[in-house]
């Protein structure tokens, strides 16, 4: 430590910083905590510095340090010694004796001098001193002469001349401390004047980065390790807050997904996610979520009858009941997709007289009681959901009258089949923040119709409220889009998606196969993924790549990236950049996803 001490470091400084043992006695390095350390001070630049110099050295598999001083330099003084220079120059060229080589030099020579003189007194242009330093540190001698040689070649290919100071280590190792100290044992031989633009050549970091102020962090890139922070409700910088995700089993896409979630969560966006596999419990729980299972043996119901407040609260040219008309014919085109038009006109005249047994009309009005509370009266209450009407009123009304049989055969499951489950009055909690519903146990071939309901059933939650962000997660969003008979279902998705913003929400659409996407002429996938402003493409096959190709952009570098993408890496798209991506978590964030137990519950901002 005397050896440091002689450069007047502050003592609590040293203690936090400076390492335990600190050898200089060998000329060509030092040893530092049983490291070998050695560097190079750059001596010489190329005449033309083009942006990116340095970027190679960033991806080597070495341990390096940059350092960088800048000295602001006095305009006016460098002007007139450049104006002197000029004049100089110019008299030498006009009295050159004729050789050609030495008139070149000095005819680039005033060239460069007069440019500078330009940009310093039209541009304001400012000039400074450059000092440039590399420290590389390796835990063998030998690595240490590889690494530089080869950072040395890589210097050298850029133009750049990098020298070991030899015997000067130490005011090396001095210079690239976090102290701001320039020594001047090494700075004469480092110096290089040069203007501003040419300075912020320099900067190594430019592979595309996303640092959003109000985000989440999504992963780090992969190129340049800086962190990707993305605000998707950013309206300046997105066209809209929706997301695409795309990835082969396994690939890392549902990992990512639930990181979305969990941090979110903490910004207090209203979630609603829809969850196939039956794997977001541990991470509701945590989240202190609603927690949602569709199927038989289940006692947590939607009613798809259900009418609610606000739900249409930005349309003013269609009323509660007419817009639940159109979302139920939707429904039961999914449920009898082979109906003629005769039955599906007696079908909707039997829904609306069900509502009129309840007291709900076309008149917005009818949806709201008046109560009375000690004689007073106090402001109308929207009629609960023990005050809609079910699939069984629906049956009743139809049974009764026996004039469509095949009806009545169609809405028997419903009844008293596999379907029951939609046949009773909704008893959830829609107004928790984070709502998971769980389709683990439905049936494939209802899996459509579930989906609907659940999306139909998110979507009205959305729809009364326009100050709180929200997100809906649609999980093997193919199911809804890829029936060729059922352009009713793809549209209202589409329209989630087209529209979803107005109502400060975003939307993530989730899927494994490509080509199930994209089905039916491409019209829905495309207009999904065109309106998506951020695109996550986790590891996929060549068939799948092939077919997103049609749909987005992809360079054959990107191709192949993405053929060897490793588990928890992605393609990111947003705004015209393409960056791959490492998702990564902390263990609190991973032993959530985990279901590891023990685990506080998470508390919202």
């Amino acid at each position: 430590m005397k050896t440091l001490n002689k450069f007047n470091f502050k003592n609590e400084v040293i203690d936090r910083i400076m390492p335990s043992l600190l050898d200089n006695r060998n000329p060509a390095y030092l040893l530092v905590d049983g490291l070998y350390y050695s560097g190079m001070i750059i001596v010489d630049y190329p005449r033309i510095i083009e942006i990116g110099l340095l970027e190679k050295l960033l991806y080597l598999d070495s341990n390096i340090q940059f350092s960088m001083f800048l000295e602001k330099i006095n305009s006016y003084e460098v002007i007139k010694k450049l104006t002197y220079h000029i004049g100089n120059v110019n008299t030498d060229m006009k009295m050159s004796s004729g050789n050609k080589q030495d008139y070149e030099v000095l005819n680039i020579t005033y060239n460069d001098a007069k440019e500078i003189r330009k940009e310093l007194q039209i541009n304001n242009e400012k000039i400074y001193n450059v000092y440039m330093y590399i420290s590389i540190y390796e835990d063998s001698l030998d690595k240490l002469k590889d690494s530089i040689n080869k950072i040395q070649s890589i210097l050298y290919s850029y133009g750049l001349i990098g020298k070991v100071p030899y015997f000067r280590h130490i005011y090396l190792y001095k210079s690239c401390l976090p102290f701001n100290i320039n020594s001047k044992e090494i700075k004469y031989n480092s110096k290089r004047n040069m203007i501003s633009k040419t300075v912020s050549s320099f900067y190594p970091f430019i592979s595309c980065s996303v640092s959003d102020m109000k985000g989440i962090l999504y992963g780090y890139n992969i190129q340049n390790k800086s962190l990707i922070i993305i605000d998707r409700f950013d309206s300046e910088k997105y066209i809209n807050s929706n997301i695409c995700v795309f990835g082969a089993s396994g690939s890392g896409k549902s990992y990512f997904t639930k990181l979305q979630v969990i941090r979110n969560s903490l910004l207090n966006t209203k979630q609603f996610v829809i969850d196939p596999e039956g794997e977001y419990k541990n991470i509701c729980k945590k989240l202190n979520g609603t927690y949602i299972k569709l199927g038989n043996n289940t006692n947590t119901y939607i009613n798809i009858f259900d009418i609610y407040e606000h739900s249409n609260i930005n349309n003013e040219n269609i009323g509660y009941l007419q817009e639940k008309i159109q979302n139920l014919n939707i429904f039961f085109s999914i449920v009898f997709p082979d109906l003629d038009i005769e039955s599906k006109n007696y079908l909707e005249e039997k829904i609306i007289q069900i509502y009129q047994d309840k007291g709900i009309t076309f008149d917005n009005k009818s949806l709201y009681e008046r109560q009375n509370s000690n004689r007073l009266i106090i402001k109308p209450k929207f009629k609960s959901y023990d005050k809609m009407p079910r699939i069984q009123d629906l049956y009743d009304v139809i049974l009764k009258e026996n004039t469509y049989p095949n009806l009545i055969y169609l809405l028997k499951p419903f009844i008293f089949g596999s379907l029951q489950y939609f046949n009773n009055y909704t008893n959830v909690d829609k107004e928790n923040n984070s709502i998971f519903i769980d389709t683990s146990d439905v049936k494939d071939e209802y899996m459509n119709l579930s989906l609907f309901v659940i999306i139909e059933f998110f979507w009205n939650i959305v729809k009364q409220d326009n100050l709180q962000k929200k997100i809906i997660y649609i999980d093997e969003i193919w199911r809804l889009i890829s029936s060729k008979e059922n352009d009713l279902c793809a549209n209202f998705v589409i329209q989630i998606f087209k529209t979803i913003r107005k109502y400060k929400g975003g939307a993530t659409a989730i899927t494994q196969d490509i080509s199930d996407l994209i089905i039916n002429q491409n019209v829905y996938g495309k207009a999904i993924i065109n309106n998506s402003s951020i695109k996550a493409i986790f590891k996929l096959n060549e068939e799948n790549i092939s077919e997103l190709k049609n749909l987005i952009y992809i360079s054959e570098n990107e191709k192949d990236r993405i053929l060897n993408l490793l588990r928890g890496e992605c393609l990111l798209i947003i705004n015209k950049n393409n960056i791959l991506l490492n998702v990564s978590s902390s263990e609190f964030e991973k032993d959530i996803i985990e279901n590891k137990d023990n685990l506080e519950r998470i508390d919202y901002v």
